[in-house]
């Protein structure tokens, strides 16, 4: 009986340990495969942000190489130095703005002409050949030193004449191939992770420089396979991914056991692979076996209760990772990770469902951060977040991408229901907080095409939209439309650009002269500016300030302006000239900021000028932002000394009622009311601006003035100064002085 008690102990002690040694298999199996699949799909979102990363570069150097192909001018028929010549001038700038090692262009004998100033033959190049029969290219790795590793891609496309529209050229520019790794070799699994790029039949384009990386790499599945004997089988299975253009992983040894992840790029049937060691996941596995094993052997009791523990932590772990990759920290809602999940589930899932994607953010947001503190702010983005949970419909998300930025996922029966319910969650924020401070919005809207369309280009398309909306009480939002695609091009060419174009004082102030209507007598001058490019070339302040006031970077420019003209001003002064009055634009960005004027004051102090000689202009619709701002900086400016005028009075906001509250100096009538003058009605319009200003101790300055018929009639009803092509042109500093700074009267 006690022996077959002990046997059935011994029985049972070893059916336990069976047990235990299986469950214990089994758990450590599933957590390898939970690990595993952690990994690989980190390594999928690594390399689709790298790829993302790296068609946008190229993308954006196709792009800009097609935008200067239209306006390159060239003499193809020229001689060959003449030809040298114009294209080092004309290219040599692209190539420094944008890292390039040269550029250049080839003409039809396939000779090319470089702004290195070499002329080579390159008729028997593909990307020339492909090029010329009308395609934008990008070549694959070209040696130039294999010892030194000095290898090239070369950009090109075609140059077309403007009346035929025969290709007459080929504009190239060729790109170290090294540079392509800041782009693909984002930091990963704790620096273990990097990664190659190689074209269709695995020859290498992109090397890596990471220790454990094959070194000197021609070809991905040559070095495979000469890396270990056992990979022939490995390399085959890569090579079948990369022949069906699919994404997928393959294991494979190099010293150690590695995990590659393929992804097929948009480009030239290129792929990116990213590589990380097995040993990303055994490191962390090793830790769970061996406690594991110890609490097996120590005690069944003690074993079980920490593993119920172990899964217990695992959980709680996933459960916070989830957390911090699904709630927003400020918001509380869904993160921008998130509303992507969701988005691409909902949309799919909904067939028969019309969806909007939107793209906002408030306008000054930064500026309601620094005067009422980040608290406030964040307090302002949880109501954003919470006004649109409170009239989501089913199958609609927000989720918070960073600083002021949400986007959202709305359903709609018509666009005039989709307009409603925008301006409705608009009246609703306004609510919340009009006893503080007056929210603006700006929205982009993009109207979905079908279920299958993804999120990326969505999303795109919306911020296209977002960038066209304008800090308008009625254009606030804006519909995606084809047109703003190309816009958006050049919005970004201005923003890339605009740093260097300021620190290279690209700017230029030019000067128009305002003239006393009755003596003709200069009495001031307006400074107005001109973005002058390295190549000589003008860009109108059209094309470029709406951008700059888009993402206030306008702010920085009127500052310059202003330390510009005050520094001019005080040359003039020190060489006995006799100057007056110039006045310098002023956006509306900047009269909500309450520092505004101690930062004029400041420039004042350090240029020593004088206050009287300069003055600050806003347009009118600046006045309806905030009465109570704007009376204190006009008081404030002028307890400096300085004189503020209205411009473009007449097409603006303002009401009568603002202007007898804000003593402004210069009233400028706009010069569509000038244009109007022959015309009953208009001649009506003019003479009560003027009696209006008057009565309020205004001078009135007429803008746009053209013709005589115009200065005659301001002259006879009083007008004090004339401002126009009827006396000058804006002109650069050098002929303003010359034309009315040696002279002080016109005729």
């Amino acid at each position: 009986m006690k022996r077959n008690s002990v046997m059935q102990l011994w029985l049972s002690l070893v059916l336990l340990t069976v047990i235990l040694v299986v469950s214990v298999l089994f758990y450590i199996d599933n957590l390898n495969e939970n690990f595993e699949r952690e990994v690989f799909r980190t390594l999928e979102e690594v390399s689709s942000q790298e790829a993302m990363a790296i068609e946008t570069e190229i993308q954006r150097k196709q792009d800009m190489l097609s935008d200067l192909s239209h306006v390159m001018e060239i003499d193809i028929d020229a001689e060959p130095d003449a030809i040298l010549k114009s294209v080092h001038t004309q290219l040599q700038p692209i190539v420094e703005e944008n890292g390039l090692r040269g550029m250049g262009i080839a003409l039809e004998d396939g000779r090319a002409y470089s702004t290195r100033g070499e002329i080579m033959d390159i008729k028997d190049q593909e990307f020339y050949q492909r090029a010329w029969n009308g395609e934008s290219v990008l070549s694959g790795r070209i040696t130039l030193n294999r010892v030194a590793k000095d290898y090239v891609n070369v950009y090109a496309t075609p140059i077309h004449d403007e009346k035929t529209g025969e290709v007459i050229g080929v504009l190239y520019a060729t790109y170290n191939t090294r540079n392509f790794r800041s782009t693909m070799e984002t930091p990963s699994f704790h620096g273990e992770g990097y990664s190659y790029m190689v074209d269709a039949k695995g020859d290498t384009v992109v090397d890596s420089s990471h220790a454990t990386s094959f070194q000197n790499m021609e070809n991905i599945f040559t070095s495979i396979e000469e890396a270990d004997g056992k990979n022939a089988t490995t390399a085959n299975e890569l090579r079948q991914l990369m022949e069906q253009r699919e994404a997928g992983r393959i294991v494979f040894r190099n010293k150690v056991d590695k995990y590659l992840y393929c992804y097929p790029l948009s480009v030239n049937n290129w792929y990116l692979l990213t590589v990380v060691p097995v040993s990303v996941v055994d490191t962390q596995m090793n830790v769970v076996v061996r406690n594991t094993i110890i609490l097996v052997v120590v005690l069944a009791g003690i074993f079980i209760a920490m593993i119920l523990l172990l899964v217990n932590q695992y959980r709680k772990k996933q459960a916070e990772l989830k957390t911090l990759a699904y709630v927003d920290p400020v918001t509380g809602g869904d993160t921008f990770a998130k509303f992507q999940k969701d988005y691409e589930e909902t949309v799919s899932g909904c067939p028969n469902v019309s969806f909007a994607l939107l793209s906002l953010d408030l306008n000054r947001f930064k500026m309601i951060n620094d005067m009422y503190g980040s608290e406030e702010g964040d307090r302002i983005l949880q109501n954003m977040d919470q006004i649109w949970k409170e009239i989501f419909r089913e199958h609609e998300y927000c989720g918070h991408r960073m600083a002021d930025r949400f986007a959202v996922l709305l359903t709609y029966q018509s666009r005039e229901e989709l307009e409603l319910r925008i301006r409705d969650y608009r009246k609703l924020l306004r609510e919340t907080t009009k006893n503080r401070y007056n929210l603006s919005l700006r929205i982009g809207v993009y109207l979905l095409q079908g279920t299958k369309e993804s999120f990326s280009t969505a999303y795109s398309r919306s911020m296209m939209a977002f960038a066209a909306a304008k800090d308008s009480e009625k254009h606030f939002y804006a519909f995606y439309n084809e047109e703003m695609e190309e816009q958006l091009i050049w919005e970004k060419l201005v923003e890339d650009d605009f740093d260097t174009a300021l620190k290279n004082k690209e700017f230029v102030v030019f000067y128009q002269a305002k003239i006393n209507a009755e003596t003709q007598q200069v009495t001031g001058a307006e400074a107005l500016v001109r973005w002058i490019r390295p190549d000589g070339t003008i860009i109108p302040p059209g094309r470029f300030i709406p951008v700059l006031e888009n993402n206030d970077s306008i702010v920085e420019l009127d500052r310059y302006m202003f330390r510009e003209v005050c520094l001019q001003q005080k040359q003039w002064l020190d060489e006995g000239k006799s100057i007056v009055p110039v006045s310098v634009n002023l956006s509306r960005v900047q009269l909500a900021d309450r520092n505004l004027v101690d930062y004029y004051q400041r420039i004042l102090d350090e240029t020593g000028l004088p206050p009287e000689y300069i003055g600050l202009e806003f347009t009118e619709s600046a006045m309806f932002n905030n009465e109570e701002i704007l009376r204190d900086t006009v008081d404030r400016l002028h307890d400096m000394g300085m004189k503020v005028l209205i411009d473009d009075f007449g097409v603006g906001y303002s009401s009568m009622m603002s202007l007898k509250v804000i003593p402004v100096d210069i009233l400028k009538v706009d010069k569509s009311f000038i244009d109007s003058i022959g015309d009953e009605r208009g001649d009506k319009i003019v003479i009560s601006i003027i009696e209006f200003a008057t009565s309020l101790g205004m001078s009135v300055t007429a803008e746009g003035v053209e013709n005589d018929e115009q200065y005659q009639f301001l002259q006879a009803h009083r007008c004090d100064d004339i401002q126009g092509y009827y006396f000058s042109r804006p002109v650069p500093a050098d002929e303003y002085e010359k034309r009315f700074l040696n002279r002080r009267a016109i005729g």
